[in-house]
């Protein structure tokens, strides 16, 4: 019980309204996406705040190309991931974001960390592509 003209909340700041306004949007973005699939639950994303923000990490399912994300963010379910190109100068890897500008979001959700790399890289600039990140050293598991 709290006392007469005594807030039991906290004052808004533009921070927490920020914070509000951004947890409405990944809650209204789940429902639309995975409204009427069973195939996604929440509870299947549980390690997904493994996935640090700023950081460039690899998914790979057998049989399928591997596939390569700018980590966004983490949320408690689940991670946004930006979808990165690769290509190869030598033997050097690079990443970019798509040629043609669009942005492909996903929501990432991590199931099997074995599946998953992190890819340390640094931005450097190459005359035909302009500022890339090159990969810095070899992938590690996320698991790690």
């Amino acid at each position: 019980m709290t006392k007469p003209g005594v807030r039991p909340w906290a004052a808004l700041t533009g921070a927490s309204i920020l914070q509000a306004v951004a947890s409405w949007n990944w809650l209204h973005a789940y429902f639309e996406t995975y409204e009427n699939n069973d195939s996604v639950k929440i509870g299947f994303g549980k390690m997904s705040k493994l996935l640090q923000p700023l950081t460039i990490v690899s998914h790979t399912v057998p049989g399928c190309a591997t596939k390569f994300y700018a980590s966004m963010g983490n949320h408690t379910f689940k991670a946004i991931g930006l979808e990165l190109q690769d290509f190869s100068t030598g033997d050097t890897r690079h990443f970019t974001f798509h040629a043609n500008g669009s942005l492909v979001l996903e929501f990432l959700y991590i199931v099997d960390p074995d599946n998953w790399q992190v890819i340390p890289y640094v931005a450097t600039r190459l005359a035909q592509e302009g500022i890339v990140m090159r990969e810095s050293s070899s992938p590690l598991q996320l698991s790690q």
